[in-house]
């Protein structure tokens, strides 16, 4: 039995570390009550295979180190005492239990178990809204339930106070040893060293197995968590943590001393150890010394604000991207730079199109990556594969893919496009003809919907995009498209087809099914589930962010390190219309996320000025010292439907106008970087560091007052989640007209169902652009965030810390005093650099330029003599 025991033991200690460890990022919540229900079967199971293999006492025996003894006849014991009774015949036990009472004991556990799973199931779907934890008084519950059912009866065993040879030390073991109350004390101080070191810990047992399984959950995961965040952010009380764990340590230390004595003095069961060995000493003492080493490598300050250093990075940024875009001067020297950036000749027709681009000042001559990037893969695909299709996503009206057909330099709309995106088409048509006398004879099939299209799993694209990188120069290509391409295209029929390649998951979960397939197999993103979206994803946000500030603009939207995500956007919630396939399809989307193959293009939304930044008198452009200091945002609950399983907590908008109003007063102290006084000890100067501190969300919305609201009715949600909506947001405000935007410094530009339309006028203005997103257009490339605009987190971390630094904070905090004076130079800046950028890179003729020299490309690809096809450099 000893050797069981400690097998025993080793898989709890283990089993613990690995389950705390993989608890925060486990699939098995997403399905609760299936877990439960097979947990529970499977320790059934194993509980009734290990009873069946576990070694029996035989004739009543005992063993004691390999030696059998016999049981001692009571009349062979000497004298009887008083204290003694004869021992009662079976026929005289009375049983305290009827079979009735068992039953009813047996329901009454089933009922709790139920309630207990029904609790959980809550929990984990309302996730975001649960308070602490407090699991780990668990030990301390068994141990209150021990000193009143046993200890307290109990008569105290004689000491050993009259010893003339025992010291001080042996009598303060023996009093505590022998206290009715010792294990309430040890499991009270354990417990309290886990609450303050661990938000949520999971074990399960009687006293000595929970003790065991709090303090091994708490050290391990406080120890690890404070290993990955020794930075300043998140701020935490890395001392009050420290201070908890020592307690614990020292509790758990304690309360193996005392069971080892209790278990010599009361002849109980066998202990968890008959001397506490002096190895688990050692690792108690070195897991103190690796706390306290960690304790005082935390910082806690900076010397520097982060967005001062990321302003200067961007500045970096922005100009080794201008010297390299439009280094090219002629046409010579653009075709060179295609070769040399892209490995294969330009497209034919190149000529024309630098003709086109120079004709209208084109900054950007040489840097077209996006376009590259979303091709590449497709050269995987014959020309006959690519085109077929594309036919196939054009004739079936129910892909929501309209088409558009170029014959003999004409361009016109297929059938059967429905009227409602009319519009888009009639834009896009416009758009074409400025230069579609140079394109060849080809179909294009265009996204309908706001929503991405198509996804490719990672292992499939990757060997897609390793065979277009085969594609090589050609020595000497023809500057030509082949002269039977009408031919080559299938004519889209009048009659629609039925069948399709997309499969539809429109108000369903996207995340898994198609948001993760583009990424490595390995990565968080596929193996890792971030269900509890009360805390913020710290690995998550670390990559691309500085503190709590967004730093990597282009990291923050590759979503295969950031498993949280799939709770945190509504295209990945419960899109509107999504209709997908994982094969590689051709279709055109003006927007995209991280790990979708569509090809982006400059959208019909911007190009017809569908929002227009058009100031008149009425609506003026102010002044950047005249404008309204309060971020502003007006918008309707359209990222995504919310059709009663409450899935709008999620979305991005939503979450942003309540963390922008403190609606219920239930969201946390939101961290900023504020001024810290120092005085050195060997110096009269005064320095001045920053430091997070927490502030209440009511100083914040009284300090800086932004204005974002819901408009409106609630849009997109069915059931309870329409009238929840309404009364978080309530009262909505009426829309405003989209030219008042002007009259306030800083404007909040968050995704819809797909990209956000202000975007572009936004930056052509006066004020500064705050944007958090997830999708991203065929721009993203041109511009630099923290040049141009202010980038954000979706998750809204950095919202008000961001905020404050442009706007300034004055407040009181904590009973200290707190002033953050206003970049208001440094914003102003950014909010001019962008507005000049947006005029010279973001204009119609831009998006003209890059559409034409995509269609090249997209010409190009689907020629049948694409390997023969180019623009050779001496023929310019």
């Amino acid at each position: 039995m000893e050797g069981t025991k400690w097998v025993s033991i080793s898989g709890l200690v283990i089993g613990t570390v690995l389950l705390s460890r993989s608890i925060p990022t486990t699939f098995a919540f997403d399905k609760p009550i299936h877990t439960i229900i097979l947990v529970l079967a499977s320790c059934a199971g194993t509980i009734f295979g290990v009873g069946r293999l576990l070694p029996r006492d035989a004739g009543g025996a005992r063993s004691h180190e390999g030696q059998q003894y016999g049981a001692v006849p009571l009349d062979d014991l000497g004298q009887p005492h008083s204290s003694r009774e004869a021992s009662p015949s079976p026929g005289d036990v009375r049983y305290p239990s009827s079979l009735r009472k068992v039953r009813i004991l047996f329901l009454v556990l089933v009922l709790a178990i139920c309630i207990r799973v029904e609790l959980l199931r809550e929990v984990l779907a309302n996730v975001q809204c649960a308070t602490t934890n407090w699991e780990p008084v668990i030990p301390f519950v068994f141990a209150a339930w021990d000193y009143f059912a046993v200890q307290r009866h109990r008569t105290r065993l004689d000491s050993d106070d009259d010893n003339p040879e025992g010291s001080i030390y042996d009598w303060l073991e023996s009093l505590v040893a022998r206290a009715r109350y010792r294990y309430v004390v040890a499991t009270a101080l354990l417990a309290y060293g886990a609450i303050q070191g661990l938000a949520s810990i999971y074990h399960v047992g009687v006293m000595s197995t929970s003790t065991i399984a709090t303090f091994v959950a708490a050290s391990s995961l406080t120890t690890t968590q404070a290993w990955s965040n020794s930075h300043p952010f998140p701020p935490t009380q890395a001392g009050l943590a420290f201070v908890a764990l020592c307690i614990a340590i020292f509790a758990f230390a304690t309360y193996l001393h005392i069971e080892t004595t209790d278990d010599k003095l009361a002849h109980s069961t066998s202990p968890l150890f008959t001397k506490v060995p002096s190895w688990l000493y050692a690792c108690l003492l070195v897991l103190f010394f690796a706390r306290t080493g960690l304790w005082a490598s935390h910082s806690n300050t900076v010397t520097y604000h982060p967005i001062d250093m990321l302003i200067y990075e961007a500045q970096s940024q922005h100009e080794a991207y201008l010297n390299q875009t439009s280094a090219s001067r002629t046409l010579l020297e653009a075709a060179r730079a295609y070769e040399l950036r892209y490995q294969r000749n330009p497209p034919p027709g190149f000529q024309h199109w630098y003709t086109y681009a120079t004709a209208r000042n084109s900054v950007v001559i040489d840097d077209y990556d996006s376009i590259y990037r979303d091709l590449l893969p497709f050269y995987a695909l014959t020309p006959e594969e690519t085109r077929q299709r594309t036919w196939q996503m054009i004739a079936n009206p129910w892909n929501d893919a309209a088409g558009i057909s170029i014959r003999s330099g004409q361009v016109a709309i297929s059938p059967n496009v429905m009227p409602t995106h009319r519009w888009m088409l009639d834009g896009l048509v416009d758009m074409i003809g400025h230069f579609v006398e140079f394109l060849p004879d080809m179909d294009l099939a265009f996204n309908l919907n706001d929503e991405c299209r198509v996804a490719v799993p990672y292992e499939e694209a990757e060997t897609m995009r390793q065979v277009g990188l085969t594609h090589a120069q050609i020595e000497r290509p023809k500057n030509a498209f082949s002269d039977t391409r009408n031919e080559q295209w299938q004519p889209i029929p009048e009659e629609p087809i039925t069948e399709t390649p997309l499969q539809e998951l429109s108000w369903q979960r996207t995340f898994y099914d198609f948001g993760s397939v583009g990424c490595p197999p390995g990565s968080p993103a596929r193996t890792h589930r971030t269900w509890n979206t009360g805390n913020l994803c710290t690995t998550c946000t670390a990559p691309q962010s500085l503190g709590v500030f967004l730093a990597n603009w282009t990291l923050a939207a590759n979503i295969c390190h950031q498993p949280d995500l799939a709770d945190l956007h509504g295209i990945y919630l419960s899109p509107a219309a999504f209709k997908g396939a994982h094969a590689l399809y051709p279709i055109f989307s003006q927007s995209k996320i991280h790990g979708f193959n569509d090809i982006l293009y400059p959208s019909a939304w911007n190009y017809i000025n569908k929002a227009k930044y058009d100031p008149s008198p009425s609506h003026p452009d102010l002044l950047w010292a005249e404008k309204n200091t309060p971020l502003f945002w007006r918008g309707a609950t359209s990222e995504g439907v919310s059709p009663g399983a409450g899935q709008w907590r999620g979305m991005t908008r939503q979450r942003f106008v309540h963390l922008a109003n403190n609606i219920n007063s239930s969201t946390a102290p939101q961290p900023i970087l504020t001024p810290t006084l120092h005085h050195p000890a060997s110096s009269s100067e005064t320095h001045t560091t920053l430091s997070y501190t927490l502030w209440p969300l009511s100083a914040l919305i009284s300090a800086l007052s932004p204005d974002v609201h819901i408009v409106d009715s609630i849009a997109r949600c069915g059931g309870k989640d329409c009238d929840d909506q309404a009364a978080e947001f309530a009262p909505s405000v009426p829309p405003s007209d989209f030219q008042d935007h002007w009259r306030y410094k800083y404007l909040l530009d968050l995704d819809g169902a797909g990209f956000s339309g202000r975007f572009l006028p936004f930056l052509h203005s006066h004020s500064l652009p705050f944007k958090a997103g997830v999708f991203r257009e065929w721009w993203d490339d041109r511009v630099t965030p923290w040049q141009h605009f202010v980038p954000l987190d979706v998750r809204g971390q950095g919202f008000w810390g961001t905020l404050a630094y442009f706007a300034g904070l004055r407040g009181v905090v904590g009973g200290r005093e707190v002033v953050l004076e206003a970049h208001e130079g440094e914003g102003e800046r950014i909010a001019e650099r962008g507005r000049y950028w947006a005029g010279q890179v973001l204009r119609r003729e831009d998006m003209e330029i890059y559409f034409f020299r995509l269609l090249l490309e997209w010409g190009r690809l689907t020629d049948d003599g694409r390997d023969e096809i180019g623009f050779a450099v001496d023929a310019g």
